[in-house]
């Protein structure tokens, strides 16, 4: 078992010099070593030096580039604030997942995009705009936002 063990390391000692420095962690090579390291890109992640190819997050969730735990993966959810007035969601393109026009939703990562959906009479990125009031000109109704709330406020 000890010969194994010893066998194994010095092939990695020996490929570690023959090729160069390791790729880091959050880091990847075709080689897995230096000089062609590039960053995981977003939503991907690498959490051991030297190798070829990063890890997927787990669907829905997101991670900055260069992330090396898959601790890094979380559900963007949890750091966007759409405050009182609105629940924030999330969606996945390609594959044409977000619930309306992709025009109203804002990038997180290549593929990823958030939105928050604003109660009745709030409006704005963050939901933090009081409507007041308008009338649709094509009716007598009061206007409200977009809203997948039942509740008034």
């Amino acid at each position: 078992m000890e010969k194994i063990a010893v066998v194994t390391l010095v092939i990695a000692v020996q490929a570690l010099f023959i090729n160069g420095e390791l790729c880091a962690p959050g880091f990847m090579s075709p080689t897995g070593s230096e000089p062609n390291c590039v960053e995981c890109p977003s939503r991907y992640y690498q959490s051991q030096y030297g190798q070829t190819s990063c890890d997927p997050c787990p669907m829905e969730l997101a991670s900055p580039p260069r992330s090396d735990s898959i601790d890094d993966c979380i559900d963007p959810c949890t750091i966007i604030d759409c405050g009182a007035h609105g629940e924030c969601e999330t969606c996945l393109m390609p594959g044409n997942r977000c619930s309306y026009n992709i025009t109203h939703w804002h990038t997180l990562t290549e593929t990823q995009y958030w939105e928050c959906l604003c109660k009745p009479k709030w409006t704005g990125r963050f939901c933090d705009t009081r409507v007041h009031g308008r009338k649709d000109s094509s009716s007598s109704e009061e206007y409200d936002s977009k809203s997948s709330f039942s509740s008034e406020e």
